[in-house]
């Protein structure tokens, strides 16, 4: 039986090339929460851009999901130079509504980058691995996030909000640069599984199409229907909902709430804001190894995580209520609130899981796409949900609201780990018919340059 298969074989540039590439692509996402307190919008209006480029992102997530991927690094780098000439244009802007549509396309370029990262995790590392290297590249975001404000925040006071931007254009395009021709130099060297490299024009690590150049995929329409009949999709979609939510809020609003509740100074509530990617990331990384270690079993880590995150959202919302806080106790509750972020990465480790299956194999663009999707719409309503509740309620009602919402997708995370508890979830790694696909092809082409060689050494003795 043919035994070349693509996972296990993970190139030693991937998962920093992956890594690098996302940090890079929150320079130009994490901007708008560094330039927020100078950027002279109200709350509400804030919030609506806010929410308009989520909603954007969240369209942007289903397209990337319902698409096959046949070029994942060309998508990667292309997006990423769309991401940077589009921050371009709106610190070029000065319009509301200019500000407004080129913050929207900067959101939807960023969009279709997540699910191709992960489905190339998904091509080259097995059950044993993928929560760990789910955990590390979830770091990305987490490390982008916490970097490109601490960076772009230095630069405020002298560069003004549209040279926090240039900068961030700048960092995200060379970063693609520099990154698409290190993928170019080694996947020419690559061999997997036996199978040539070549770039993102044939080779195995860069296109899932297969070396026959026949479909990986299923029609959409059927990959639908199948993937609709996964119950562990919908916990998944709506947990991301929930999660989500609260996630993106904490990402943009920290300086705005540590500048207005706790009357901390614009530049140094802009760099304090970093404390949730910071302890996030230690949350990630811990959560992802852990459900590694015990054999894939990822429904208790995510549901001890959620406690953690509800329990200091629960107290933050309390502290908040007592005029003005201290800033230092916000700072360690929104520490806190970042053990979130472990069940969040898990997600992404969790669709690959559940798409390990044999049969769903070319689900996972998906899957991945759709339960992000979901995530965003849900995320979609933040920015506006937050800004009218702080403008009208204050700071505690706006963090009470981001409990219930907690509340809601701990149902769904919970009844995802009392399906794995109770052995419902189901999964298992099996070659799949894309790896054997593969397999045969390597063999044969094996196979005909010993036949050749053959032929040769008998014309030879002839």
């Amino acid at each position: 039986m043919p035994t070349g298969s693509i996972r296990g074989v993970a190139p030693a540039y991937l998962l920093p090339s992956l890594f690098l590439s996302y940090v890079a692509v929150y320079f130009c996402r994490s901007d708008l929460t560094v330039i927020s307190p100078i950027l002279d919008l109200s709350p509400s209006a804030l919030g609506t851009l806010i929410s308009v480029g989520t909603a954007i992102y969240g369209i942007g997530k289903l397209l990337s999901g319902a698409t096959a991927i046949k070029r994942p690094w060309l998508r990667i780098h292309v997006c990423m130079v769309m991401a940077g000439v589009f921050t371009i244009c709106f610190a070029s802007s000065s319009e509301y509504v200019l500000l407004l549509l080129f913050w929207s396309l900067n959101r939807f370029a960023q969009s279709l980058i997540w699910t191709t990262l992960i489905l190339l995790v998904h091509l080259h590392y097995g059950r044993g691995e993928v929560g760990k290297a789910v955990a590390i590249l979830s770091q990305s975001f987490l490390v982008g996030d916490a970097v490109a404000k601490l960076v772009l925040a230095s630069m405020v006071d002298s560069l003004g909000w549209r040279g926090v931007c240039y900068v961030a254009s700048a960092v995200v395009i060379f970063t693609a640069a520099v990154i698409r021709i290190v993928v170019n130099c080694q996947e020419t060297a690559v061999v997997v599984g036996g199978g040539g490299g070549g770039g993102d024009g044939g080779g195995l690590v860069s296109t899932p199409v297969g070396v026959t150049g026949g479909p990986a995929f299923s029609p959409l329409k059927d990959r639908l229907r199948r993937l609709l009949l996964i119950p562990e999709f919908y916990y998944a979609a709506f947990a991301n909902g929930g999660l989500n939510l609260v996630r993106e809020v904490f990402r943009d609003w920290i300086p705005l709430l540590l500048v207005q509740a706790c009357a901390v100074p614009t530049t140094e509530a802009s760099m304090l804001s970093v404390v949730f990617p910071v302890f996030g990331a230690l949350f990630t990384m811990a959560a992802g190894c852990l459900s590694d270690k015990i054999s894939g079993k990822r429904g208790g880590v995510i549901m001890a995580c959620m406690v953690v995150a509800g329990v200091s959202l629960l107290m933050l919302t309390l502290v908040l209520t007592s005029g003005t806080p201290n800033g230092l106790l916000v700072l360690v509750l929104i520490s806190g609130s970042a053990a979130l972020l472990g069940p969040y990465s898990l997600l992404s480790a969790l669709s690959i899981d559940v798409c390990s299956v044999e049969g769903r194999e070319d689900l996972l663009p998906l899957f991945q796409g759709l339960q992000d999707g979901a995530g965003y719409f849900f995320a979609s309503i933040s920015g506006a949900l937050v800004g009218n509740v702080v403008e009208h309620g204050g700071w505690a009602v706006g963090i009470g609201v981001l409990l219930g919402f907690h509340v809601f997708a701990c149902v769904f995370t919970g009844l995802y780990a009392r399906g794995e508890g109770k052995g419902g979830v189901k999964v298992e790694r099996r070659v799949s018919e894309f790896e054997l696909v593969i397999s045969d092809e390597v063999d044969e082409a094996f196979t005909i340059g010993d036949e050749d060689e053959d032929e040769d050494e008998e014309d030879a003795l002839v």
